[in-house]
């Protein structure tokens, strides 16, 4: 009885055809982090019970090339290969801060962030994106040397603000680096950068293994018996 239960709980613990999960949530015209909204919403459910660390960008200035981006308790840190023009700061047009006064301001064309060492999510609130209906793509790097492209889409109005994250779904498919690249050059912001330290098991795996763990004792309790 116990080896289909065994087969089952594999199953459920092998990596899935898609390399990683997005968790992502918007609100529209805004002009400011709501405390109950879609976005604040997708942060909490990205860092729920994995350890999460935030860069809230408070302790920074200058340019965004020249700082190394610490995120707390988890020991890792960063770097960002971004044009030297852009800036640790207050907001520019259209943008807002999530959290304190900085920003990383006016990002037209891409910024690389770079870590210290893999990490299993990466998020980040993103504020200023046009009214035309801009969005911003995420290329993922992951460890295996893989990479993947992710569309933030907008709604498409002034003072919106989103918080995109993307969760590797087992250990193995780590993030080494993620690269931001705004349509068309559109002047967003960055705040309160967003890595994970834990990949939680999917639930019914873990109910799995407590019930194969349980019939294992009564396995070895039996044949003491004997």
């Amino acid at each position: 009885m116990i080896r289909p239960l065994l087969f089952a709980a594999l199953a459920l613990l092998a990596p899935s055809a898609m390399a990683a999960t997005v968790v992502f949530g918007e609100d529209t015209g805004v002009g400011a982090l709501p405390a109950n909204g879609n976005a604040a919403a997708a942060a909490a459910t990205f860092a729920a019970g994995r350890g999460a660390g935030v860069e809230t960008l408070e302790g920074l200035s200058g340019a965004a090339n020249e700082a190394l981006y610490s995120f707390g308790t988890t020991g890792v840190t960063a770097t960002a290969t971004v044009d030297p023009s852009v800036q640790i700061g207050g907001p520019g047009t259209g943008q807002f801060a999530t959290s304190g006064a900085q920003v990383i301001a006016d990002l037209g064309f891409g910024l690389f962030f770079s870590f210290s060492t893999p990490v299993p999510g990466f998020g980040t609130f993103v504020s200023g994106l046009a009214d035309d209906g801009s969005s911003v793509t995420a290329t993922a790097f992951y460890v295996t040397g893989g990479r993947e492209d992710f569309l933030l889409p907008a709604a498409g109005a002034a003072g919106s603000v989103l918080f995109w994250g993307l969760l590797a779904d087992t250990p193995s498919e780590a993030l080494s680096g993620l690269l931001f690249t705004p349509a068309g050059g559109d002047l967003v912001a960055l705040d309160d950068l967003t890595v994970v330290s834990a990949v939680p098991l999917p639930a019914a795996a873990l109910a799995l293994i407590t019930a194969l763990t349980a019939l294992g004792g009564i396995g070895l309790r039996r044949r003491q018996g004997h």
